[in-house]
């Protein structure tokens, strides 16, 4: 009597379906990985510019200063042309923020139980506004927790929280400021 051992079960002849499934998800994942790392480079190289010329403006904007009080010009010319410098300062530093930067340096802070869902930065003081949801006063603790322990947050305040009702869910609304310490 010879005994024979059929090794191709049902499972084992799906085998190859399987392997080419996960090839093709792996090869999905490696390209969106390769994708956000070529606009994270992007965008650096581009904040790297929008330095750049803000350093160079800022050194106008000192020799202006100097020209200005050099010449003598009045009160009322100088304060009407430190307004507009200022002006243009604050256009130039609202394009060099990094949306990209924030929302990496939140994402790496932010608790599983937390869910942001407005983000409101403030460019003149350099400030941000985060409005997000939780299930619990002590998830947004941790969270809290977590930002202050970075160095990109400083002055992480929470301003209110209160329960809201959302599809039949008790949820927690929250409003917390924060000092965002740009890279």
């Amino acid at each position: 009597m010879k005994i024979e051992i059929n090794l191709s079960q049902h499972k084992y002849e799906k085998r190859s379906v399987i392997i080419l499934f996960y090839s093709v998800i792996i090869a999905l994942i490696l390209s969106a990985v390769f994708y956000n790392y070529k606009l994270i480079y992007y965008y650096n190289d581009q904040l790297a510019g929008l330095n750049e010329k803000n350093a160079d403006l800022n050194k106008k904007l000192e020799t202006g200063r100097q020209i200005v009080n050099e010449k003598g010009l009045s009160e009322k010319d100088s304060s009407a042309l430190l307004k507009k410098i200022d002006y243009v300062n604050l256009v130039i530093e609202k394009q060099a923020f990094s949306w990209t930067g924030l929302i990496y340096h939140l994402e790496e802070h932010t608790p599983d139980e937390i869910s942001i869902t407005e983000i409101t930065p403030s460019f003149a003081e350099n400030n941000i506004k985060i409005i997000g949801l939780a299930k619990t006063v002590d998830d947004i603790v941790k969270f809290v927790n977590n930002l202050q322990l970075s160095s990109y947050f400083k002055e992480v305040f929470l301003l209110e929280h209160s329960e809201v009702e959302i599809e039949k869910n008790q949820l927690i609304k929250f409003v917390i400021t924060s000092k965002y310490i740009k890279e």
